[in-house]
């Protein structure tokens, strides 16, 4: 099931803002795509979507938490 919320522009202060640190699931996209150009999940959603920032510089970004996600051991 697609993530139905608003894409957000992909800046720190945005995530810092709006991505708990809870688990979730989340896309990403760039220049004005409106379909996903990655999905992934994660323990962290802050955490992760800080990474990508700095490490694939999307624009947008939109996630979804889900509390059945924990960190491997």
């Amino acid at each position: 099931m697609p993530i139905s919320k608003k894409w957000s522009k992909m800046t720190r202060a945005k995530i810092e803002q709006t991505a708990p640190t809870a688990g979730g699931v989340y896309e990403l996209t760039s220049f004005g795509k409106s379909q996903p150009l990655y999905i992934g999940q994660t323990d962290d959603l802050r955490r992760r979507l800080l990474e990508h920032l700095e490490n694939r510089n999307p624009n947008r970004f939109r996630f979804k938490k889900a509390g059945f996600l924990t960190r491997p051991k």
